[in-house]
């Protein structure tokens, strides 16, 4: 589960650096240091665990809440013998677990997009260049992504190929 988990989360931290990846390179010609733009997307990563991590855990909270209400509710329309009810009791060790697994998942995916965004270069994240690598013929969409996603698939298979650092 987390390591399923940390590839979802690097994922977007990937998009998020690609699409940042001109300001990074502003940041650096100005005279930012590796340090500081490491910082930044720590920094990110923060923000999103401030504020992801105790809305993902209320929001578990509210789902099994619901969840045994509804099945006390369904146990005592539909059975015969009702002597079983479900009640709803939160382990707070279990709350800590899952608290100090998303931040594990959460550094773990942004490691990854730091380094990276300290490597960047002025010269190269202002042209853009190194984005899309484009060989001049039209690749080939494979028949089984056009039977399956239509246009917008061969679209979209022909802008991964083009610009893969990018997706």
């Amino acid at each position: 589960f987390v390591f399923a988990g940390v590839f979802c989360i690097d994922n977007s931290f990937d998009i998020s650096l690609q699409e940042r990846i001109r300001q990074y390179g502003i940041l650096s010609s100005v005279g930012t240091t590796r340090r500081q733009r490491r910082l930044l997307v720590w920094l990110e990563a923060m923000v999103i665990g401030v504020f992801g991590i105790p809305l993902g855990v209320l929001t578990g909270l509210a789902f099994s809440y619901a969840l045994v209400t509804g099945t006390n509710v369904y146990l005592g329309k539909f059975a015969l013998n009702y002597e079983f009810v479900m009640v709803f009791d939160v382990a707070w060790w279990a709350i800590l677990i899952a608290v100090i697994q998303a931040a594990c998942m959460i550094a773990f995916s942004a490691m990854e997009s730091a380094v990276r965004a300290a490597r960047i270069s002025p010269i190269a994240a202002i042209r853009g260049n190194e984005m899309v690598a484009s060989k001049g013929k039209v690749s080939k969409t494979p028949w089984l992504i056009k039977k399956c996603f239509g246009i917008g698939g061969c679209v979209a298979w022909q802008n991964f190929k083009r610009a893969k650092t990018k997706y």
